[in-house]
Protein backbone atom coordinates (compact mmCIF):
# COMPACT_ATOMS: atom_id res chain seq x y z
CA UNK A 1 0.00 0.00 0.00
CA UNK A 2 2.83 2.30 0.58
CA UNK A 3 4.17 1.59 -2.30
CA UNK A 4 1.16 2.45 -4.52
CA UNK A 5 0.82 5.50 -2.69
CA UNK A 6 4.39 6.61 -3.50
CA UNK A 7 3.40 5.89 -7.33
CA UNK A 8 0.75 7.94 -7.12
CA UNK A 9 2.19 10.75 -5.23
CA UNK A 10 5.22 10.50 -8.06
CA UNK A 11 2.89 10.34 -10.71
CA UNK A 12 0.76 13.19 -10.02
CA UNK A 13 4.41 15.91 -9.89
CA UNK A 14 4.56 14.34 -13.36
CA UNK A 15 2.76 17.70 -14.90
CA UNK A 16 5.28 19.97 -12.80
CA UNK A 17 8.27 18.08 -13.75
CA UNK A 18 7.36 18.22 -17.73
CA UNK A 19 6.76 22.40 -16.97
CA UNK A 20 10.04 22.49 -15.60
CA UNK A 21 11.19 21.34 -18.85
CA UNK A 22 9.87 24.35 -20.51
CA UNK A 23 12.30 26.38 -18.72
CA UNK A 24 14.74 27.69 -20.85
CA UNK A 25 17.35 27.76 -17.85
CA UNK A 26 19.34 24.63 -18.00
CA UNK A 27 19.89 24.27 -14.04
CA UNK A 28 16.21 23.46 -13.74
CA UNK A 29 15.57 21.78 -17.58
CA UNK A 30 18.63 19.18 -16.94
CA UNK A 31 17.10 17.85 -13.76
CA UNK A 32 13.56 17.89 -15.20
CA UNK A 33 14.90 15.85 -18.06
CA UNK A 34 16.70 13.54 -15.72
CA UNK A 35 13.78 12.88 -13.42
CA UNK A 36 12.04 12.72 -16.64
CA UNK A 37 14.26 9.67 -17.87
CA UNK A 38 13.61 7.77 -14.10
CA UNK A 39 10.09 8.15 -14.23
CA UNK A 40 10.54 6.13 -18.00
CA UNK A 41 12.86 4.03 -16.88
CA UNK A 42 11.30 3.11 -13.49
CA UNK A 43 7.93 3.63 -13.59
CA UNK A 44 7.10 3.06 -17.52
CA UNK A 45 4.04 1.62 -17.32
CA UNK A 46 2.19 3.73 -15.06
CA UNK A 47 3.73 7.15 -15.85
CA UNK A 48 4.55 6.95 -20.03
CA UNK A 49 0.61 7.93 -20.48
CA UNK A 50 1.33 10.97 -18.14
CA UNK A 51 4.64 11.84 -19.93
CA UNK A 52 3.52 11.82 -23.21
CA UNK A 53 -0.21 13.75 -22.70
CA UNK A 54 2.23 16.71 -20.94
CA UNK A 55 4.68 16.37 -23.34
CA UNK A 56 2.90 16.48 -26.54
CA UNK A 57 0.73 18.96 -24.91
CA UNK A 58 4.05 20.87 -24.69
CA UNK A 59 4.83 20.68 -28.06
CA UNK A 60 1.33 21.75 -29.55
CA UNK A 61 0.43 24.19 -27.19
CA UNK A 62 3.49 25.83 -26.17
CA UNK A 63 3.54 29.55 -26.64
CA UNK A 64 7.25 29.89 -25.93
CA UNK A 65 10.25 28.27 -28.17
CA UNK A 66 11.28 27.19 -24.33
CA UNK A 67 8.11 25.24 -23.91
CA UNK A 68 8.52 23.61 -27.32
CA UNK A 69 11.96 23.09 -27.07
CA UNK A 70 11.23 21.18 -23.41
CA UNK A 71 8.63 19.06 -25.12
CA UNK A 72 11.23 17.71 -28.15
CA UNK A 73 14.31 17.39 -26.35
CA UNK A 74 12.34 15.19 -23.49
CA UNK A 75 11.22 13.15 -26.73
CA UNK A 76 14.30 12.78 -27.64
CA UNK A 77 16.09 12.10 -25.07
CA UNK A 78 13.68 9.46 -24.42
CA UNK A 79 14.29 7.48 -27.51
CA UNK A 80 18.24 7.78 -26.72
CA UNK A 81 18.67 6.81 -23.73
CA UNK A 82 15.65 4.49 -22.63
CA UNK A 83 14.59 3.29 -25.99
CA UNK A 84 14.81 -0.44 -24.84
CA UNK A 85 12.33 0.09 -21.87
CA UNK A 86 9.73 2.51 -24.22
CA UNK A 87 10.14 0.53 -27.32
CA UNK A 88 6.52 -0.64 -27.01
CA UNK A 89 5.98 3.04 -26.78
CA UNK A 90 7.53 3.95 -29.64
CA UNK A 91 5.02 4.26 -32.05
CA UNK A 92 3.26 7.09 -30.05
CA UNK A 93 6.39 9.66 -30.94
CA UNK A 94 6.10 9.91 -34.38
CA UNK A 95 3.50 12.22 -34.55
CA UNK A 96 4.60 14.85 -32.22
CA UNK A 97 7.95 14.42 -33.70
CA UNK A 98 6.63 15.31 -37.03
CA UNK A 99 4.94 17.88 -35.52
CA UNK A 100 7.73 19.53 -34.32
CA UNK A 101 9.84 19.03 -37.29
CA UNK A 102 7.71 21.72 -38.91
CA UNK A 103 8.12 24.35 -35.78
CA UNK A 104 8.84 28.01 -36.84
CA UNK A 105 12.18 28.00 -35.08
CA UNK A 106 15.23 26.00 -36.39
CA UNK A 107 16.87 24.44 -33.43
CA UNK A 108 13.24 22.99 -32.27
CA UNK A 109 13.05 21.37 -36.58
CA UNK A 110 16.63 20.30 -36.07
CA UNK A 111 16.34 18.58 -32.51
CA UNK A 112 13.18 16.98 -33.90
CA UNK A 113 14.25 15.74 -36.95
CA UNK A 114 17.52 14.12 -35.07
CA UNK A 115 14.77 12.67 -32.78
CA UNK A 116 13.31 11.24 -36.01
CA UNK A 117 15.72 10.08 -37.37
CA UNK A 118 16.45 7.58 -34.01
CA UNK A 119 12.93 6.28 -34.10
CA UNK A 120 13.15 5.33 -37.58
CA UNK A 121 16.17 2.90 -36.75
CA UNK A 122 14.66 1.35 -33.92
CA UNK A 123 10.96 0.75 -35.69
CA UNK A 124 12.27 -3.05 -36.41
CA UNK A 125 12.61 -3.64 -33.30
CA UNK A 126 9.09 -2.04 -32.47
CA UNK A 127 7.42 -4.22 -34.85
CA UNK A 128 8.62 -7.53 -32.79
CA UNK A 129 7.37 -6.49 -29.55
CA UNK A 130 3.67 -6.72 -28.89
CA UNK A 131 1.68 -4.56 -26.36
CA UNK A 132 2.12 -5.22 -22.94
CA UNK A 133 -0.66 -6.29 -20.81
CA UNK A 134 0.05 -3.41 -18.26
CA UNK A 135 -0.06 -0.89 -20.84
CA UNK A 136 -2.98 1.09 -20.70
CA UNK A 137 -6.05 0.18 -23.18
CA UNK A 138 -5.91 3.52 -25.13
CA UNK A 139 -2.65 3.81 -25.58
CA UNK A 140 -2.51 0.10 -27.03
CA UNK A 141 -5.64 1.05 -29.42
CA UNK A 142 -3.58 4.40 -30.10
CA UNK A 143 -0.29 2.07 -30.86
CA UNK A 144 -1.87 -0.15 -33.11
CA UNK A 145 -3.76 2.46 -35.42
CA UNK A 146 0.39 4.68 -35.74
CA UNK A 147 1.73 1.20 -36.24
CA UNK A 148 -0.40 0.98 -39.38
CA UNK A 149 0.66 4.50 -40.61
CA UNK A 150 4.37 4.24 -39.77
CA UNK A 151 3.79 0.71 -41.86
CA UNK A 152 2.73 4.07 -45.10
CA UNK A 153 5.89 5.73 -43.77
CA UNK A 154 8.74 3.68 -43.96
CA UNK A 155 7.27 0.27 -45.65
CA UNK A 156 6.31 1.99 -48.58
CA UNK A 157 2.34 0.53 -47.42
CA UNK A 158 -0.53 1.80 -49.79
CA UNK A 159 -1.56 5.39 -48.72
CA UNK A 160 -4.99 6.63 -49.19
CA UNK A 161 -6.08 7.64 -52.26
CA UNK A 162 -6.87 11.44 -52.31
CA UNK A 163 -9.33 13.00 -53.99
CA UNK A 164 -8.21 16.41 -55.48
CA UNK A 165 -10.17 19.52 -54.18
CA UNK A 166 -9.45 21.14 -57.51
CA UNK A 167 -9.89 21.27 -61.11
CA UNK A 168 -7.61 19.90 -63.08
CA UNK A 169 -7.44 20.15 -67.05
CA UNK A 170 -5.06 17.81 -67.65
CA UNK A 171 -6.14 13.39 -67.22
CA UNK A 172 -3.79 12.08 -65.03
CA UNK A 173 -2.44 8.14 -65.31
CA UNK A 174 -2.39 5.52 -62.71
CA UNK A 175 1.25 6.79 -61.59
CA UNK A 176 0.63 9.88 -61.35
CA UNK A 177 -2.64 9.76 -59.11
CA UNK A 178 -0.16 7.75 -57.23
CA UNK A 179 2.52 10.13 -56.94
CA UNK A 180 0.03 12.86 -55.83
CA UNK A 181 -1.40 10.32 -53.75
CA UNK A 182 2.38 10.19 -51.98
CA UNK A 183 2.36 14.09 -51.65
CA UNK A 184 -0.65 14.55 -49.71
CA UNK A 185 0.26 12.09 -47.24
CA UNK A 186 3.60 13.58 -46.62
CA UNK A 187 1.37 16.98 -46.92
CA UNK A 188 -0.94 15.72 -44.20
CA UNK A 189 1.45 14.56 -41.94
CA UNK A 190 4.11 17.84 -42.17
CA UNK A 191 6.78 15.68 -43.72
CA UNK A 192 9.06 16.70 -46.98
CA UNK A 193 10.59 14.88 -49.47
CA UNK A 194 12.13 13.88 -52.94
CA UNK A 195 9.75 13.31 -56.41
CA UNK A 196 12.63 11.40 -58.54
CA UNK A 197 10.59 10.20 -61.23
CA UNK A 198 12.37 9.69 -64.74
CA UNK A 199 12.35 12.58 -67.34
CA UNK A 200 9.21 13.18 -68.78
CA UNK A 201 6.85 11.15 -66.38
CA UNK A 202 4.93 14.56 -64.94
CA UNK A 203 7.29 15.28 -62.05
CA UNK A 204 5.99 19.13 -62.72
CA UNK A 205 2.28 18.33 -63.22
CA UNK A 206 2.31 15.57 -59.96
CA UNK A 207 3.69 18.79 -57.82
CA UNK A 208 1.63 20.95 -59.61
CA UNK A 209 -1.35 19.36 -58.04
CA UNK A 210 -0.36 19.09 -54.96
CA UNK A 211 1.12 22.44 -54.44
CA UNK A 212 -2.86 24.24 -55.62
CA UNK A 213 -4.78 21.44 -53.28
CA UNK A 214 -2.08 22.93 -50.81
CA UNK A 215 -3.23 25.97 -51.66
CA UNK A 216 -7.28 25.41 -51.95
CA UNK A 217 -6.92 23.53 -48.06
CA UNK A 218 -4.93 26.78 -46.63
CA UNK A 219 -7.74 28.91 -48.11
CA UNK A 220 -10.61 26.98 -46.69
CA UNK A 221 -8.80 26.06 -43.63
CA UNK A 222 -7.98 29.46 -42.22
CA UNK A 223 -10.70 31.67 -43.34
CA UNK A 224 -10.70 34.88 -41.24
CA UNK A 225 -13.94 36.30 -38.98
CA UNK A 226 -15.84 37.27 -42.22
CA UNK A 227 -15.29 33.92 -43.54
CA UNK A 228 -12.54 35.76 -46.24
CA UNK A 229 -9.89 33.16 -47.57
CA UNK A 230 -6.10 33.47 -46.16
CA UNK A 231 -4.04 33.67 -48.86
CA UNK A 232 -0.90 31.29 -49.33
CA UNK A 233 2.45 31.87 -51.46
CA UNK A 234 4.46 29.11 -52.65
CA UNK A 235 7.70 29.13 -54.35
CA UNK A 236 8.62 27.39 -57.22
CA UNK A 237 12.90 27.57 -58.10
CA UNK A 238 13.88 26.06 -61.13
CA UNK A 239 17.04 26.63 -63.84
CA UNK A 240 16.26 30.07 -65.63
CA UNK A 241 15.51 28.40 -69.05
CA UNK A 242 12.38 26.39 -66.45
CA UNK A 243 11.05 29.75 -65.37
CA UNK A 244 8.30 30.46 -68.11
CA UNK A 245 7.86 26.31 -68.61
CA UNK A 246 6.55 26.25 -64.93
CA UNK A 247 4.51 29.64 -65.23
CA UNK A 248 2.74 27.97 -68.55
CA UNK A 249 2.24 24.48 -67.03
CA UNK A 250 0.75 26.41 -63.64
CA UNK A 251 -1.58 28.17 -66.48
CA UNK A 252 -2.75 25.03 -68.72
CA UNK A 253 -3.27 22.62 -66.09
CA UNK A 254 -5.16 24.42 -63.04
CA UNK A 255 -7.53 27.77 -62.84
CA UNK A 256 -6.01 31.13 -61.68
CA UNK A 257 -8.69 30.90 -58.52
CA UNK A 258 -6.78 28.16 -57.18
CA UNK A 259 -3.14 28.91 -58.12
CA UNK A 260 -1.62 31.77 -59.91
CA UNK A 261 1.70 31.76 -61.27
CA UNK A 262 4.22 34.78 -61.19
CA UNK A 263 7.65 34.96 -62.61
CA UNK A 264 10.66 37.01 -61.22
CA UNK A 265 12.30 37.74 -64.50
CA UNK A 266 13.28 40.77 -65.91
CA UNK A 267 15.08 44.19 -65.08
CA UNK A 268 14.37 45.26 -61.85
CA UNK A 269 11.28 47.08 -62.35
CA UNK A 270 9.96 44.15 -63.69
CA UNK A 271 10.85 41.91 -60.67
CA UNK A 272 9.79 44.82 -58.00
CA UNK A 273 6.81 44.49 -59.92
CA UNK A 274 6.06 41.12 -59.71
CA UNK A 275 7.17 41.15 -55.61
CA UNK A 276 4.12 44.19 -55.68
CA UNK A 277 1.40 41.38 -57.16
CA UNK A 278 2.20 38.87 -54.72
CA UNK A 279 1.91 40.98 -52.08
CA UNK A 280 -1.52 42.20 -53.12
CA UNK A 281 -2.61 38.39 -53.74
CA UNK A 282 -1.53 37.49 -50.80
CA UNK A 283 -3.24 40.58 -49.08
CA UNK A 284 -6.79 40.46 -51.09
CA UNK A 285 -6.62 37.79 -53.67
CA UNK A 286 -6.48 40.34 -56.21
CA UNK A 287 -4.34 39.50 -59.36
CA UNK A 288 -3.71 41.36 -62.93
CA UNK A 289 -7.16 40.16 -64.59
CA UNK A 290 -7.40 38.53 -67.87
CA UNK A 291 -9.87 36.34 -69.88
CA UNK A 292 -8.41 33.55 -68.45
CA UNK A 293 -9.15 34.67 -64.98
CA UNK A 294 -11.57 37.00 -62.91
CA UNK A 295 -8.93 38.57 -61.09
CA UNK A 296 -9.10 37.08 -57.89
CA UNK A 297 -6.88 33.80 -56.86
CA UNK A 298 -6.58 32.27 -53.15
CA UNK A 299 -2.84 31.06 -53.85
CA UNK A 300 -0.02 32.40 -55.74
CA UNK A 301 3.10 30.44 -57.01
CA UNK A 302 6.58 32.70 -57.19
CA UNK A 303 8.83 31.27 -60.00
CA UNK A 304 12.28 32.14 -59.95
CA UNK A 305 15.63 31.56 -61.23
CA UNK A 306 18.61 29.96 -58.82
CA UNK A 307 20.67 32.23 -59.83
CA UNK A 308 18.34 35.19 -59.35
CA UNK A 309 17.18 33.61 -55.93
CA UNK A 310 20.82 33.57 -54.67
CA UNK A 311 21.59 37.55 -55.71
CA UNK A 312 18.08 38.53 -54.67
CA UNK A 313 17.80 36.41 -50.91
CA UNK A 314 16.82 38.99 -48.42
CA UNK A 315 13.43 39.85 -50.63
CA UNK A 316 12.50 36.58 -50.95
CA UNK A 317 13.18 35.98 -46.75
CA UNK A 318 10.44 38.80 -46.45
CA UNK A 319 7.51 35.61 -47.50
CA UNK A 320 6.38 32.60 -44.93
CA UNK A 321 6.04 30.38 -47.67
CA UNK A 322 3.21 27.17 -48.08
CA UNK A 323 5.03 25.18 -50.05
CA UNK A 324 8.91 25.66 -51.84
CA UNK A 325 9.58 23.29 -54.69
CA UNK A 326 13.10 22.70 -56.08
CA UNK A 327 13.07 21.78 -59.31
CA UNK A 328 16.28 19.62 -60.71
CA UNK A 329 17.37 20.00 -56.83
CA UNK A 330 20.14 18.37 -57.06
CA UNK A 331 21.94 21.97 -57.60
CA UNK A 332 22.18 21.93 -54.37
CA UNK A 333 24.15 18.93 -53.47
CA UNK A 334 27.15 21.28 -52.08
CA UNK A 335 26.11 22.34 -48.82
CA UNK A 336 28.84 24.54 -48.97
CA UNK A 337 27.76 26.61 -52.27
CA UNK A 338 26.00 29.73 -51.29
CA UNK A 339 23.26 28.83 -53.11
CA UNK A 340 22.97 25.83 -51.10
CA UNK A 341 23.05 28.20 -47.65
CA UNK A 342 20.89 30.85 -49.05
CA UNK A 343 17.53 28.33 -50.15
CA UNK A 344 18.35 26.85 -46.30
CA UNK A 345 17.19 30.21 -44.83
CA UNK A 346 14.05 30.31 -46.36
CA UNK A 347 11.00 29.44 -43.99
CA UNK A 348 8.12 27.35 -45.34
CA UNK A 349 5.63 24.91 -44.41
CA UNK A 350 6.54 22.31 -46.79
CA UNK A 351 9.16 21.61 -49.00
CA UNK A 352 9.56 19.28 -52.02
CA UNK A 353 12.70 18.49 -54.37
CA UNK A 354 11.98 17.12 -58.04
CA UNK A 355 15.15 15.72 -59.45
CA UNK A 356 15.94 12.42 -62.08
CA UNK A 357 18.98 12.54 -60.61
CA UNK A 358 19.08 13.24 -57.14
CA UNK A 359 22.56 10.96 -56.21
CA UNK A 360 24.84 12.32 -59.13
CA UNK A 361 28.53 11.72 -57.85
CA UNK A 362 28.48 10.06 -54.46
CA UNK A 363 25.52 9.51 -50.96
CA UNK A 364 26.92 12.51 -49.88
CA UNK A 365 24.99 14.80 -52.09
CA UNK A 366 21.86 13.02 -50.41
CA UNK A 367 23.22 14.76 -46.82
CA UNK A 368 22.78 18.55 -48.50
CA UNK A 369 19.21 17.75 -50.23
CA UNK A 370 17.79 16.01 -46.66
CA UNK A 371 19.56 19.23 -45.06
CA UNK A 372 16.92 21.31 -46.65
CA UNK A 373 14.42 18.97 -46.56
CA UNK A 374 14.37 18.21 -43.02
CA UNK A 375 17.62 19.36 -41.05
CA UNK A 376 19.47 17.01 -38.81
CA UNK A 377 16.86 14.09 -40.28
CA UNK A 378 20.63 12.64 -41.69
CA UNK A 379 22.76 14.40 -38.59
CA UNK A 380 25.37 16.48 -38.94
CA UNK A 381 27.51 16.47 -42.24
CA UNK A 382 30.91 15.03 -40.47
CA UNK A 383 28.82 12.44 -38.32
CA UNK A 384 27.18 11.42 -41.72
CA UNK A 385 30.05 11.47 -43.90
CA UNK A 386 31.50 9.31 -41.52
CA UNK A 387 28.89 6.38 -40.90
CA UNK A 388 27.39 6.26 -44.60
CA UNK A 389 30.10 8.08 -47.04
CA UNK A 390 33.60 6.61 -45.89
CA UNK A 391 32.11 2.61 -45.78
CA UNK A 392 30.56 2.62 -49.07
CA UNK A 393 32.90 4.79 -50.49
CA UNK A 394 35.88 2.38 -49.36
CA UNK A 395 33.86 -0.37 -50.57
CA UNK A 396 33.34 0.82 -54.09
CA UNK A 397 37.31 1.39 -54.28
CA UNK A 398 38.26 -2.18 -52.95
CA UNK A 399 35.57 -3.68 -55.22
CA UNK A 400 37.23 -1.42 -57.95
CA UNK A 401 40.66 -3.10 -57.35
CA UNK A 402 39.23 -6.29 -56.75
CA UNK A 403 37.91 -6.61 -60.67
CA UNK A 404 41.42 -5.27 -61.75
CA UNK A 405 43.20 -7.93 -59.93
CA UNK A 406 43.96 -11.84 -60.65
CA UNK A 407 42.81 -13.92 -57.48
CA UNK A 408 45.59 -15.67 -57.55
CA UNK A 409 47.65 -12.46 -56.14
CA UNK A 410 45.64 -11.85 -53.26
CA UNK A 411 46.58 -13.28 -49.87
CA UNK A 412 43.97 -14.53 -47.24
CA UNK A 413 44.88 -11.77 -45.09
CA UNK A 414 43.98 -9.63 -47.76
CA UNK A 415 40.88 -11.76 -48.66
CA UNK A 416 39.66 -10.78 -45.23
CA UNK A 417 40.07 -7.54 -44.95
CA UNK A 418 38.22 -6.70 -48.63
CA UNK A 419 35.16 -8.85 -46.90
CA UNK A 420 34.86 -6.63 -44.00
CA UNK A 421 35.39 -3.62 -45.92
CA UNK A 422 32.75 -4.83 -48.50
CA UNK A 423 30.90 -6.21 -45.63
CA UNK A 424 31.04 -2.82 -44.20
CA UNK A 425 30.29 -0.77 -46.85
CA UNK A 426 27.14 -2.48 -47.37
CA UNK A 427 25.64 -2.81 -44.00
CA UNK A 428 26.23 1.39 -44.24
CA UNK A 429 24.05 1.54 -47.83
CA UNK A 430 21.59 -0.59 -46.83
CA UNK A 431 21.01 1.66 -43.27
CA UNK A 432 20.95 4.65 -44.91
CA UNK A 433 18.45 3.09 -47.93
CA UNK A 434 16.03 2.60 -44.91
CA UNK A 435 16.79 6.02 -43.64
CA UNK A 436 15.93 8.01 -47.01
CA UNK A 437 13.57 5.89 -48.67
CA UNK A 438 10.20 6.57 -46.69
CA UNK A 439 11.15 9.86 -48.42
CA UNK A 440 12.13 9.44 -51.58
CA UNK A 441 9.29 7.92 -54.52
CA UNK A 442 11.51 7.06 -57.78
CA UNK A 443 9.46 5.63 -61.15
CA UNK A 444 11.47 4.85 -64.10
CA UNK A 445 9.43 4.47 -67.49
CA UNK A 446 9.99 1.07 -68.13
CA UNK A 447 8.12 1.06 -64.23
CA UNK A 448 4.93 2.75 -64.89
CA UNK A 449 4.35 2.85 -68.58
CA UNK A 450 4.23 -0.92 -69.48
CA UNK A 451 0.52 0.11 -70.51
CA UNK A 452 2.44 1.78 -73.95
CA UNK A 453 3.91 0.45 -76.68
CA UNK A 454 7.80 0.01 -76.99
CA UNK A 455 9.47 2.83 -78.46
CA UNK A 456 10.21 2.18 -82.02
CA UNK A 457 13.83 3.19 -83.36
CA UNK A 458 14.09 4.12 -87.40
CA UNK A 459 17.57 4.41 -88.72
CA UNK A 460 18.30 6.64 -91.81
CA UNK A 461 21.41 6.24 -93.62
CA UNK A 462 22.33 8.55 -95.84
CA UNK A 463 25.54 8.83 -98.12
CA UNK A 464 28.34 11.40 -97.18
CA UNK A 465 28.36 14.45 -99.71
CA UNK A 466 31.15 15.34 -101.86
CA UNK A 467 33.07 17.34 -99.58
CA UNK A 468 32.72 15.49 -96.79
CA UNK A 469 34.31 12.10 -98.15
CA UNK A 470 37.11 14.43 -99.44
CA UNK A 471 37.85 16.09 -96.15
CA UNK A 472 37.73 12.62 -94.54
CA UNK A 473 40.24 11.22 -97.31
CA UNK A 474 42.39 14.49 -96.32
CA UNK A 475 41.94 13.82 -92.77
CA UNK A 476 43.18 10.37 -92.91
CA UNK A 477 46.30 10.82 -94.93
CA UNK A 478 47.03 13.64 -92.65
CA UNK A 479 47.17 10.49 -89.58
CA UNK A 480 48.91 8.17 -92.34
CA UNK A 481 51.77 10.90 -93.17
CA UNK A 482 51.92 11.91 -88.95
CA UNK A 483 52.50 8.11 -88.33
CA UNK A 484 55.17 8.09 -91.30
CA UNK A 485 57.29 10.75 -90.13
CA UNK A 486 57.07 9.25 -86.39
CA UNK A 487 58.68 5.69 -87.73
CA UNK A 488 60.99 7.24 -89.88
CA UNK A 489 62.03 10.03 -86.74
CA UNK A 490 62.52 6.99 -84.53
CA UNK A 491 64.27 5.21 -87.47
CA UNK A 492 66.94 8.30 -88.37
CA UNK A 493 66.92 9.11 -84.40
CA UNK A 494 65.15 12.71 -85.11
CA UNK A 495 62.77 14.64 -83.05
CA UNK A 496 61.30 16.74 -85.54
CA UNK A 497 58.15 14.07 -86.28
CA UNK A 498 54.76 15.77 -86.45
CA UNK A 499 52.44 14.33 -83.68
CA UNK A 500 49.22 12.15 -84.91
CA UNK A 501 45.70 12.94 -83.11
CA UNK A 502 44.71 11.04 -80.44
CA UNK A 503 42.33 8.04 -80.93
CA UNK A 504 39.52 10.41 -79.26
CA UNK A 505 40.45 13.65 -81.30
CA UNK A 506 40.17 11.52 -84.51
CA UNK A 507 36.68 10.06 -83.74
CA UNK A 508 35.46 13.69 -82.50
CA UNK A 509 36.80 14.92 -85.82
CA UNK A 510 35.04 12.47 -87.69
CA UNK A 511 31.69 13.23 -85.39
CA UNK A 512 31.40 16.81 -85.85
CA UNK A 513 32.40 16.14 -89.96
CA UNK A 514 29.50 13.49 -90.42
CA UNK A 515 27.26 16.91 -89.04
CA UNK A 516 28.47 19.21 -91.38
CA UNK A 517 31.63 20.20 -93.10
CA UNK A 518 31.70 23.29 -91.71
CA UNK A 519 32.45 22.32 -88.29
CA UNK A 520 35.72 20.79 -88.57
CA UNK A 521 36.82 23.46 -91.52
CA UNK A 522 40.48 25.12 -90.75
CA UNK A 523 40.99 27.87 -93.00
CA UNK A 524 44.69 27.91 -91.82
CA UNK A 525 44.90 24.23 -92.94
CA UNK A 526 46.62 23.57 -96.70
CA UNK A 527 45.17 20.45 -97.35
CA UNK A 528 41.79 22.00 -96.09
CA UNK A 529 42.09 24.45 -98.19
CA UNK A 530 43.14 22.36 -101.70
CA UNK A 531 39.76 20.28 -100.66
CA UNK A 532 37.49 23.12 -101.22
CA UNK A 533 39.36 25.09 -104.16
CA UNK A 534 39.19 21.13 -105.75
CA UNK A 535 35.37 20.82 -104.74
CA UNK A 536 34.50 24.29 -105.97
CA UNK A 537 32.50 25.22 -102.77
CA UNK A 538 34.59 27.92 -101.36
CA UNK A 539 31.28 30.13 -101.67
CA UNK A 540 28.65 26.90 -100.53
CA UNK A 541 30.84 26.42 -97.28
CA UNK A 542 27.81 26.48 -95.45
CA UNK A 543 25.12 25.23 -97.13
CA UNK A 544 23.13 22.49 -96.42
CA UNK A 545 23.92 20.88 -98.98
CA UNK A 546 26.84 19.70 -97.82
CA UNK A 547 25.63 18.10 -94.55
CA UNK A 548 23.01 15.38 -95.65
CA UNK A 549 22.32 14.36 -92.51
CA UNK A 550 20.78 17.93 -91.85
CA UNK A 551 18.99 17.60 -95.26
CA UNK A 552 17.86 13.99 -93.92
CA UNK A 553 16.30 15.71 -90.82
CA UNK A 554 14.58 18.72 -92.82
CA UNK A 555 12.86 16.71 -94.76
CA UNK A 556 11.65 14.69 -91.38
CA UNK A 557 10.28 17.54 -90.00
CA UNK A 558 8.46 18.63 -93.31
CA UNK A 559 6.98 15.58 -94.66
CA UNK A 560 6.20 13.76 -91.01
CA UNK A 561 5.85 16.45 -88.49
CA UNK A 562 4.51 19.41 -90.72
CA UNK A 563 6.70 21.89 -89.95
CA UNK A 564 7.49 24.52 -92.88
CA UNK A 565 9.17 27.69 -92.74
CA UNK A 566 7.67 30.98 -92.41
CA UNK A 567 8.55 32.16 -95.88
CA UNK A 568 7.66 28.66 -97.02
CA UNK A 569 3.68 29.04 -95.72
CA UNK A 570 3.45 32.56 -96.48
CA UNK A 571 4.07 31.40 -100.46
CA UNK A 572 1.42 28.22 -99.98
Amino acid sequence: ENRISVVEKACALIGKVVWCLGIEDNAIRVPALSLTLTYAQTLTHKCIPYLLEFIISLIAKGESKGERMGGVVALCWMVREVQNDILCYLALFVRPLLKAMTDTNEGIRTVASFGFAHVVRLIPLERAIPSPKAMDKKLAEKREIERVFLAQLLEGGTVEAFQLPIKVTAKLRAYQHAGVDWLHFLYKFNLNGLLCDDMGLGKTLQSICMVASAAKFHADTNSTNDNTPSRSISLVVCPSTLVAHWAYEIGKFVDALDLFPIMYLGNRQEKDESLRTARRALKSGEIPPSDKNKGYTNGVALIVSYRTLARDIKLFRAFRYLYIVLDEGHVIKNPKSGLSKALKTLDSSHRLILSGTPVQNQVLDLWSLFDFLMPGYLGTYTSFNARYTKPVQAAAKVERKRQNQRKDNITEAERKKISEILSAGGRALSALKRQVLPFVMRRVKGDVLKDLPPKILQDIHVSPSALQIALMKAHHDRIAQAKADKQLAQETGSSQASKAPHVFQALNYLRRLCTHPSLVLNSNDPSDRQVVQREGCKNTIRDIIHGPKLIALQELLTDQCGMVRQDESEGE
